[in-house]
């Protein structure tokens, strides 16, 4: 079963990367493949380039996502079109 990294770039303390990590965490408990990966826009230098006015800034397996504000069901519906197993699917 293939895995998907969903990874949350934000720094502490910032209320929208709290609010979307919320978002994301919602999302993520439906899929048995998905994993969230929190990561410090500062651990890069190449993220701090990009991604300082943007945080915070979601990718899916490496590819950016959505930044700002994340929403629930367009993160769901890219999770699936990448490969995502929603949780009932296993019990089915």
């Amino acid at each position: 079963m293939k895995s998907i990294t969903v990874r949350l770039i934000g720094n502490p303390g910032c209320h929208l990367c709290d609010d979307a990590d919320l978002v994301i965490q919602g999302v993520v408990k439906n899929f048995s493949n998905v994993v969230l990966e929190h990561r410090n826009l500062h651990e890069k230098p190449e993220w701090e380039t990009e991604y300082s006015e943007k945080i915070p800034v979601v990718h899916i397996d490496d590819q950016e996502f959505a930044y700002w504000h994340v929403d629930a069901q367009a993160l769901a519906d890219a999770l699936v079109s990448s490969g995502g197993l929603p949780q009932a699917s296993e019990s089915e």
